[in-house]
């Protein structure tokens, strides 16, 4: 688009049922995913795109078995933002950076007879950094050059008091090619 707003907003709800026969185990999921998306032209031959998105996920698995293990609701928590700005450098080249944070929060609640207990097993924040490469060919033909950078951290609780201060940093690389065709 030359200027204009463009904007996406859609949600999925999913309920599935897994039965993993050597175990013995029923597992019920309930899934949830709000996205939002909003695109405008913010200069000449640029563009500002903000994507969010928000899941959980409930899974809920049971075994007759007296394992705590095989017995537990996981809860599951996502939250992605993303920030892309993209620039048109002429009629076949494009070029965009991107910065996105992620978030991943997690709780397992053991279900067993008598007791019942919830962990704050873990927390997963991470940013993401962004440069692509976009290349248009004669007659629909486009390839894509991607690099991506992430820094994370797990904070991961021991017990039922919560966090302990456990930290475990981490660092991804990737870069990523794309051969596309669009008629």
């Amino acid at each position: 688009m030359q200027n204009g707003l463009e904007a996406r907003l859609s949600y999925i709800y999913a309920q599935q049922t897994a039965v993993t026969p050597s175990a013995q185990n029923t597992v019920q999921q309930a899934y949830n995913l709000i996205y939002l998306g909003l695109s405008a032209t913010v200069a000449p031959d640029t563009r500002l795109t903000l994507t969010g998105s928000w899941r959980n996920l409930n899974n809920a698995a049971r075994s007759p078995l007296a394992d705590p293990y095989n017995n537990e609701d996981l809860y599951m928590k996502f939250q992605t933002k993303v920030v892309e700005l993209t620039r048109q450098l002429d009629g076949k080249n494009q070029l965009g950076v991107s910065w996105g944070y992620v978030l991943i929060n997690t709780d397992v609640n053991f279900v067993y007879n008598p007791v019942q207990a919830v962990y704050p097993a873990f927390v997963i924040p991470t940013h993401l950094y962004g440069l692509s490469w976009r290349h248009d060919y004669s007659k629909g033909l486009f390839t894509i050059l991607e690099y991506l950078h992430s820094q994370a951290g797990t904070f991961s609780a021991s017990d039922v008091s919560g966090f302990d201060q456990q930290y475990y940093p981490s660092y991804g690389r990737a870069l990523g090619f794309r051969l596309g065709y669009q008629y």
